[in-house]
């Protein structure tokens, strides 16, 4: 039985890096006879089963990453919101006039719509008073950069093939 568990993951992770082939190698370490082309059901199945927990777990990591720059945009907006004396709230237009950008572009940020470019970014972190170089700001900036560069990427896991 051992030797046909390895088989199986053997077979498994070869259809899965190469779903229209079978590997010559793990058919003749074996005893089992089948033609080399045409795997058992039960291995493509497994084959299909990992490929949807791949599909899955990139969906769940996208996600995941979309959340976590809702939730720094809404870390943003109660950044500009907060109140106390002798620090007033701001509007959007006023973090936009201090940070040298338009209203529209504070508004995507605090939405986890679109990250600006670096510069408008530590702008209107140090707006918002919560400027990169303290480190609560610099984990805020640091994990927005890092959302903004890797976006188009993480979007393509579904796609990639291992």
């Amino acid at each position: 039985m051992r030797e046909i568990s390895s088989y199986k993951q053997a077979v498994v992770e070869h259809v899965i890096r190469h779903p229209d082939v079978m590997p010559q190698n793990c058919r003749q370490k074996t005893k089992l006879d089948f033609p080399s082309t045409h795997p058992p059901k039960g291995l493509i199945a497994m084959a299909t089963a990992a490929n949807s927990f791949r599909l899955t777990a990139a969906e769940i990591f996208q996600t995941n990453q979309t959340q976590q720059l809702r939730n720094a945009g809404v870390l943003i907006k109660s950044y500009r919101d907060y109140t106390s004396s002798g620090n007033p709230s701001m509007t959007q237009a006023e973090v936009a006039t201090a940070a040298g950008t338009t209203q529209p572009v504070v508004s995507n940020l605090e939405r986890g719509k679109v990250v600006p470019n670096d510069t408008v970014l530590a702008n209107i972190l140090t707006a918002v008073r919560l400027p990169p170089t303290c480190p609560e700001g610099k984990a805020v900036y640091d994990t927005l950069r890092t959302i903004r560069d890797t976006q188009d990427a993480v979007k393509q896991l579904p796609k990639h093939k291992p």
